[in-house]
C-alpha cells in the first residue's frame, strides 16, 4: 500500500514503523481539528510549524486553551478541548 497525504498530517508512528494503523487516521483527523481551532500564525517559518508537536507541548504544559483562536476560545470547555 502506498501512503498518500501531506507531511503534517502523517502520524509520527508511521515514520518509525512504516505501517499505517487506525491510530494514524485518528492522528490525521486530530490535526485537521486543531487547524480549525487554533490561531496559527502564517508568518512563522515552515520548519517551526509542526501542529502536532506544537499542540502536544501546550497540552503537556496545561496551556492548550492558549493556542485556540480567541474568537472561539470561550465557547469550548476545557474538558472538550482536552
Amino acid at each position: 500500500m502506498t501512503v498518500k497525504g501531506s507531511f503534517g498530517y502523517l502520524d509520527p508512528e508511521y515514520f518509525r514503523r512504516q505501517q499505517v494503523t487506525q491510530k494514524s487516521d485518528v492522528y490525521s483527523f486530530g490535526i485537521v481539528l486543531m487547524e480549525m481551532l487554533c490561531a496559527i500564525n502564517p508568518e512563522l517559518p515552515h520548519e517551526l510549524i509542526n501542529l502536532g508537536e506544537w499542540t502536544m507541548k501546550y497540552k503537556e504544559a496545561g496551556k492548550l486553551d492558549q493556542i485556540v483562536d480567541g474568537k472561539i476560545r470561550l465557547q469550548i470547555s476545557p474538558d472538550t478541548l482536552n
